[in-house]
């Protein structure tokens, strides 16, 4: 089992390294690990989690986990 942060943006296995989630993230959260060549989550904490990341990604390795307070209703 892969641990990762308790909330915000989880780059999954698969990322083809490609920099469109770095260069479109407003927030400058992620980032390129140059040593393996995929993105990475840098600053999980300043996520707006407007999504951009998710929706660009050509290979659907972008994923979310929303803090508890952003899905009460």
């Amino acid at each position: 089992m892969s641990s990762h942060i308790a909330e915000g943006p989880r780059i999954l296995d698969g990322c083809i390294g490609c920099v469109i989630c770095v260069d479109l993230c407003p927030g400058d959260v992620l980032a390129m690990d140059t040593t393996r060549n995929v993105a990475v989550v840098a600053y999980a904490d300043e996520c707006w989690y407007c999504g951009v990341c998710r929706i660009e990604c050509p290979v659907d390795v972008v994923k979310f986990d929303f803090p508890i307070a952003m899905t009460r209703v």
